[in-house]
């Protein structure tokens, strides 16, 4: 009873803020005091938008979610929050995050999966390269940028990842999936899970802590390499010819894009500019690049919306990824 009740309290000051943010939008979009967004902006709906999805996610909480989702959730109302990190279901959630450390020092999944469909199951407890850098690492980072966490933690968590092994590709450099022997195969090379971990490692290093400048310089030439320009994408991973699809492209856009790899921006431009009616995870694209060009993707929004009410992504897990991504972009976008 009394975990429902919370639950209930947490939901309510959600919805309290989300209905701050729409009175907000209202102002700017009405005749109100409004001020034309700076450029690059779009006037708003990106804080709402992430206030929304944070509210469903927190309502399919069972108290048994997994690092990501609560590093997500941990972002999200930390960003929201007039109290920025203070705020104490930000804090609440980043102490879940903190809990669920592997034995090894690192995140995961909290589940047995097979990454690559080959019988070779990994543990629970198996550290992954994306959850460690991009999914937790990019949180960690911020909020030691707010003093929320200590500057052990953040090194802790890359010293972790610079111990993940590298997949033997001739001619590249390339982090491995997993921490686990079986998901270091020279077929195993997955595109955007490379260039997140330079994209962390970059962040940290712009952060003044230390990082790995030789992993930073040759994913980057790699990914670089990788990108192709005739089909705007990257592959999903070596020795397989499918293609990413727009959720998993989206990472290895970001990520090029902070590296300042020249395919980032093409890729940006075109993805921007061109939806795929035929693929349901289309929108994942301008959602979470919105914070590289607001007013495209706020062209996007409806179709955004509406991505975002397929059941396959009504999950908690999916619903608070989103709702990052839209905090985010509300920090650039929404003036």
């Amino acid at each position: 009873m009394y975990r429902m009740l919370r639950m209930r309290r947490r939901r309510g000051r959600l919805l309290a803020t989300l209905a701050l943010l729409t009175a907000a939008c209202a102002l700017t979009t009405s005749g109100g005091a409004a001020t034309e967004a700076p450029s690059g902006g779009d006037g708003g709906g990106w804080g709402v938008l992430a206030a929304e999805l944070a509210a469903r996610a927190e309502a399919q909480d069972q108290g048994n979610g997994n690092a990501f989702t609560y590093a997500s959730l941990a972002y999200t109302l930390a960003h929201l929050s007039p109290a920025g990190w203070k705020d104490p279901q930000a804090r609440a959630y980043l102490r879940k995050v903190m809990a669920l450390r592997n034995p090894d020092g690192g995140w995961g999944l909290r589940v047995p999966f097979d990454a690559f469909a080959d019988g070779s199951t990994n543990p629970a407890t198996t550290t992954y390269t994306v959850t460690q850098a991009v999914h937790v690492g990019m949180v960690l980072l911020d909020a030691y940028r707010a003093g929320a966490v200590g500057r052990p933690v953040v090194e802790a968590a890359t010293r972790r990842l610079l111990r993940i092994p590298l997949v033997p590709v001739p001619g590249g450099f390339c982090v491995a999936y997993s921490a686990a022997a079986a998901d270091d195969s020279a077929g195993y090379c997955v595109h955007n899970v490379n260039a997140g971990a330079a994209m962390y490692l970059r962040a940290v290093q712009r952060a003044g802590l230390p990082s790995s400048a030789l992993w930073i310089r040759r994913i980057t030439a790699y990914e670089t390499r990788s990108y192709d320009a005739r089909a705007h994408s990257w592959r999903y991973r070596n020795g397989k010819p499918a293609l990413n699809d727009a959720s998993h492209n989206a990472l290895s856009v970001e990520a090029m894009l902070s590296l300042g790899s020249p395919a980032g921006a093409r890729a940006l431009r075109w993805y921007m500019a061109h939806g795929d009616p035929s693929d349901p995870r289309a929108f994942w694209i301008p959602l979470e690049l919105a914070s590289w060009d607001c007013r495209s993707a706020a062209r996007r929004l409806p179709e955004i919306r509406a991505g975002l009410e397929r059941p396959a992504v009504s999950t908690e897990v999916y619903l608070a990824q989103a709702a990052r991504a839209a905090a985010r972009a509300a920090a650039v976008c929404d003036h």
